[in-house]
């Protein structure tokens, strides 16, 4: 509520527990002009609420085997993004593809240097 802060609404909370109580009981709180700041926003503070909480009753179906993330098609994106010049997004794509996909990819981005700097150089030798 505009003009209340939070020194003025936590004894009120504290004291009615909810803002539906507050305004039940505008007649127990004794600072006038609290109660005044209060009934000219009464409006926005029950939207306010509203806008705040979190629904939980809402439907909702989710089908968890399709909603798994699967890797993306790596070779099919770089192609995307050379053709559309997004010179910097292929190098930020080998941040997410597993090793093997990207020596596949970027066979020239490994040298011997970066090579023998792998966690685990295992998997590139199949």
């Amino acid at each position: 509520v505009k003009g209340i802060g939070p020194k003025t609404a936590l004894p009120l909370i504290q004291q009615f527990g909810t803002i539906e109580n507050i305004y039940a009981n505008l007649d127990k709180i004794e600072k006038a002009s609290v109660v005044k700041k209060l009934e000219a926003a009464r409006e926005n503070a029950f939207l306010s609420k509203e806008l705040a909480t979190i629904k939980l009753d809402v439907p909702f179906e989710m089908n968890f085997e399709e909603a798994k993330f699967t890797p993306p098609d790596f070779e099919r994106v770089n192609k995307l993004f050379a053709e559309l010049e997004f010179k910097n997004f292929g190098e930020k794509l080998l941040s997410f593809s597993p090793l093997t996909e990207r020596i596949l990819m970027f066979p020239q981005k490994i040298t011997k240097k970066n090579f023998l700097n792998l966690k685990n150089p295992k998997h590139i030798i199949t």
